[in-house]
Parts: C-alpha cells; structure tokens; sequence
C-alpha cells in the first residue's frame, strides 16, 4: 500500500493518492517508520495542492503537522499547522490546527499566544455548532492557564466547558464572559458568535 501512495504521488494521480493516504493514514505509524508517514502526508498535501481542494489541503496540513510534532519537529509542524488553519479561518472549513497550534505555544512557554489561539478556536468552534470541541477548548485553555500559574482563569474556563455542557452555547459564552475581568471578553463579543 505504501509503495502505491508513493507510486501515485510521484506519477500525479492525486485523487488515487488521496483516496490511498485516507486508508492507510489511521494506521500508518503502526505499519512503517516516521520519515516514511512523514512523506505520504507531504504526498497527500501536494496531491490536495495540485487538486485545489481546500479541504483536503487543511485536512492534510494538520495531520502532516501531527506527524511533525511527533518527530519532535516543532518548527515545520508550526507551518503546517499555521497554514491549516490560515485556509480553514479564510474559507470556513474545519480544522483542529488552531488547537494543536495552541497546546505546542504553551509547550513552548508562549501563553498570550496559546490562549489568542484558543479563543480564535472557540469562536469557529460555536459558529459551526461543535459543543464538544468547544467545550474542550475550554478544558485545553484551563489547562494553559493552569500551566502558568493563572488558577482564576482556570477555574473561570473549566466552569465555561461545564456549563456548555448544561446550558448551551449562548449560556456557557456568557458565563464565560462574566467571569473575565471588566475589558476582557471572549469569544461572546465576537460577531460570528453575536450572529447566532
């Protein structure tokens, strides 16, 4: 199987690569070496590329910058995970960039950052209706903030994701906003989320 995404990614049958990338992808790291995965996604974000399949393209950024972070490659898995989530942000798709995006700034001490992403996250999040990932953002972004010693905006956040689970997006926003010091908002400010 490998030897075919190879095979098509090189003779640019992009639609054959892609279609061989999404089989073998969930099992990939189990059935070759790292360097290996690393090229058959490189092969299935040029097959997108070549394809201008935007959603293929932010699909195969974010998991090629998964692929990246696990080789401990933190810089290239930055850009992939940059340019996912630039597309994505420019084009309404879905993506879990800005989230990876978010957890490796706060691996590499860059809070202000981490927590801008979450909330750029959170917003796209609540418009596309995806309660469970918003309400996990809100855990991911508790636990940044607790990594650094911010225990209120913790609590704040961690409380936010339960009552999103309660209450519903529009309650959880604004409780979340009523928590945060005057000045501060989150993403309930925002015009995505005033719209819904």
């Amino acid at each position: 199987m490998l030897a075919a995404v190879e095979q098509t990614g090189q003779t640019e049958q992009h639609t054959l690569t892609l279609r061989l990338v999404a089989g073998i992808a969930p099992s990939l790291l189990r059935v070759t070496t790292a360097n290996i995965g690393r090229q058959v996604m490189q092969y299935a974000v040029q097959a997108a590329r070549a394809l201008a399949d935007y959603k293929e393209i932010v699909c195969w950024l974010d998991e090629l910058g998964l692929m990246h972070y696990y080789l401990g490659e933190y810089a290239p898995a930055r850009r992939a995970w940059e340019e996912a989530a630039a597309i994505a942000e420019q084009k309404g798709a879905f993506t879990h960039a800005l989230g990876n995006l978010a957890s490796l700034a706060s691996e590499q001490g860059e809070y202000a950052y981490a927590m801008r992403l979450s909330e750029r996250q959170r917003v796209y999040y609540h418009a596309a209706g995806a309660l469970f990932s918003l309400a996990f953002t809100g855990v991911e972004a508790a636990s940044f903030a607790r990594r650094y010693g911010d225990e209120q905006r913790a609590w704040a956040e961690l409380s936010a994701a339960k009552h999103l689970l309660i209450l519903g997006p529009s309650g959880s926003l604004a409780f979340l906003d009523a928590l945060r010091p005057p000045g501060e908002q989150c993403c309930g400010a925002h015009p995505l989320v005033l719209g819904l």
